[in-house]
């Protein structure tokens, strides 16, 4: 394998790394990391030297294990090599701790420049950010409240499932915020962090200069994860005294979290309704238009030319999150500068034989009249329901056919699935969607357009 080939392969490895670790110890490492061999057999990694080789191996050996596999598709045997030829920048014992924080300043709590606090990723802005159905008004609203911090939606609530963008816009509004006035002081970080930093504080007796830090000095609050605060009294109450104090003050506070306020039972009803007393915006997984564009967007950052019929057909694989998606991409690009060839439908399928294994063993009824339902713009109660309207039979029609054709259910089985209905009733429905699909060249797309959000 060429030179060129193994750099490209580890900055796919190093870029899956950086979006999946939250680790900024590994992030000083990975520029310190020379890939040398690859083959079947083992992965050789270069390093400047022992202290550097036994850190890697005892600490984070699983984690390059798990992306190169993922990556490559193969089972790797890692090996760590010494090369007293390689240069480090800096000895590695000093980048093992983490990054200072910038200097303190005056208990007045001013400082003289603006800063971005925390470990945000570069490339997440609004520029790099795919819009689509699933995601326009979180991103409208998250540029409107960057564009007039503390003025719009404040507080801003980012409701998402994992890997559909919430922190992507989180990062963006900092960015945003840190562009156009640099004497902000903008502060990006997990309740995981909060909360050790809060703990951290208590034990040393120190509680001033964190509340100085995040109520004085500090102008926007962006933070990730705020259901990690659950079940934590202590720093939950210093949290919310800290989103008090900055929201009174007309201080932008954004918080994602995996569901909205109202379901994250451990808050208290007190918490649940301040931290929605701004503007609560959701992300749905996104649809197959966007999940091409997305592809598209990440191909062209990567200077790689992807062909419609292969973005689609990895949009088509994988449907659950953005995450899932780059990582899909990431392994097809990674499976064919391993193997020397162009990138092509037929790779592809290769490549995420894995994926669509998974695919296909996890299609269930219920699954089919879901897709079904957002199609039509109804609800899979609609679906199971007794109503004769039109607006609701032919969607029922459908996902009967549906379910019958890549389930193989029964008559009596899919009757029992769709509320009850007896077999003559899912045969009639059956026979009469197959009759108007010969018929209605739309209806036929829509049946592709179905198919191709439950199988690949």
């Amino acid at each position: 394998m060429s030179e060129r080939r193994e750099d490209q392969i580890w900055q796919m490895v190093v870029t899956s790394i950086q979006e999946h670790e939250k680790s900024q110890q590994l992030n000083v490492w990975l520029g310190r990391i020379r890939l040398a061999e690859i083959g079947d057999s083992k992965i050789v990694l270069e390093v400047a030297n022992q202290f550097f080789r036994d850190h890697l191996d005892n600490h984070y050996y699983d984690i390059f294990y798990k992306h190169f596999k993922e990556i490559l598709n193969l089972t790797p045997h890692l090996i760590f090599r010494v090369n007293p030829e390689l240069k480090l920048p800096v000895e590695p014992e000093a980048e093992l701790l983490p990054p200072p924080e910038p200097p303190q300043v005056a208990k007045s709590g001013k400082r003289a420049t603006g800063v971005l606090l925390g470990a945000v990723n570069p490339r997440h802005t609004f520029e790099n950010f795919v819009e689509g159905k699933s995601n326009q008004f979180a991103y409208n609203a998250c540029r409107a409240c960057a564009e007039k911090p503390g003025e719009r939606y404040n507080p801003l609530f980012i409701a998402a499932g994992s890997g559909l963008g919430k922190t992507h816009l989180l990062t963006a509004i900092g960015h945003f915020i840190h562009e156009q006035d640099t004497s902000a002081t903008i502060s990006v970080v997990t309740a995981e962090k909060f909360t050790n930093e809060f703990i951290a504080q208590v034990r040393t007796h120190n509680m001033e200069e964190f509340r100085r830090k995040y109520r004085e000095q500090c102008d926007v609050l962006l933070v990730d994860d705020i259901q990690f605060l659950a079940g934590k009294t202590g720093t939950l109450e210093e949290f919310f005294h800290t989103f008090n104090s900055l929201t009174a003050a007309s201080k932008l506070v954004v918080l994602t979290s995996d569901k909205p306020p109202a379901e994250i039972g451990a808050f208290e009803e007190r918490i649940r309704t301040r931290f929605a007393h701004g503007l609560i915006v959701d992300i749905s997984p996104p649809e197959l238009e966007t999940r091409i564009a997305i592809l598209e967007n990440m191909a062209q950052r990567e200077g790689v030319h992807l062909d419609s019929k292969v973005s689609t057909f990895i949009a088509s694989c994988v449907r659950s999150n953005v995450r899932e998606l780059e990582g899909a991409l990431t392994r097809v690009l990674a499976y064919a500068s391993f193997h020397g060839v162009e990138v092509s439908e037929d790779l592809a399928r290769k490549a995420l034989q894995s994926i669509l294994r998974e695919a296909e063993e996890k299609v269930t009824v219920e699954k089919i009249q879901d897709c079904v339902a957002r199609y039509f713009g109804i609800k899979v109660a609609d679906l199971c329901s007794q109503c004769r309207k039109r607006k609701y039979t032919e969607p029922r029609r459908m996902a009967m056919l549906l379910c019958r054709k890549h389930l193989g259910l029964s008559y009596p089985e899919l009757g029992a699935k769709f509320g009850g209905k007896d077999h003559s009733t899912v045969i009639h429905a059956c026979d009469k969607a197959l009759e108007d699909l010969e018929q209605d060249e739309d209806l036929r797309n829509a049946l592709l357009a179905i198919e191709r959000e439950f199988i690949p």
